[in-house]
């Protein structure tokens, strides 16, 4: 099993990766960002799932700062990535939506900021039933304190220096790549792992029911 995650597009090197041996692409859902390639599209999502390759979804905008987060900033990151998962790509309802927490917070940051962020996406992505698991992307020390307040499902271990340890992790990043033409940070599931929320079909866009 191969998984990677990229903020460019995958459309022109599918085959590629597929020759690779990758089995799981994580791309990304964003409401504001400087790089609009950085958005999983519909026809990528197609062209991946037709060879193969399944996808998982991950929320960023910046995320990397303590101004990223909030209960207000939750909210509204959760209904933007619920609302383009299902009328957009058409992802399945009972997947995942991953959320990145891309800098070492401290746990002052974590209690006061990202605890209640967690705490209002939850809340958003059960509006209407049911509808995404949630999986955290940070340090250990973000990933241990999410995961104990009950709030993901998930849990990815970045591969930032000065990570806190954690061993409960469902993913761990490696080290940034290229592969295929793209920049690339390889993953490791846990030993025995094998479900992470990824989805390997799409549902009509506008469809999905949550």
């Amino acid at each position: 099993m191969t998984i990677i995650d990229t903020s460019r597009s995958t459309v022109g090197c599918v085959d590629c990766l597929k020759d690779a041996g990758v089995t799981t692409v994580f791309r990304y859902y964003a409401r504001e960002t400087r790089l609009p390639e950085k958005r999983l599209t519909r026809d990528e999502a197609e062209r991946l799932i037709a060879a193969g390759i399944a996808i998982g979804a991950i929320f960023q905008n910046a995320g990397d700062s303590a101004a990223c987060f909030s209960a207000e900033h939750g909210a509204a990151d959760a209904g933007s990535a619920r609302d383009y998962a299902a009328s957009v790509i058409g992802q399945p309802a009972g997947s995942a939506i991953w959320f990145a927490v891309d800098y070492d917070a401290g746990d002052g940051d974590i209690a006061a900021r990202i605890v209640p962020h967690f705490r209002a996406i939850g809340r958003e992505l059960t509006i209407g039933g049911a509808s995404y698991r949630v999986g955290v992307y940070g340090t250990g020390r973000v990933c241990a304190a999410v995961a104990a307040a009950g709030l993901a499902d998930f849990t990815w271990l970045s591969n930032r220096p000065g990570d806190g340890p954690f061993a409960d992790w469902t993913l761990r990043q490696e080290a940034p790549a290229a592969l295929c033409g793209l920049p690339v940070d390889g993953n490791k599931a846990r030993q025995g792992i094998v479900e992470f929320g990824a989805f390997a079909g799409l549902d009509d866009p506008g469809q999905t029911r949550l």
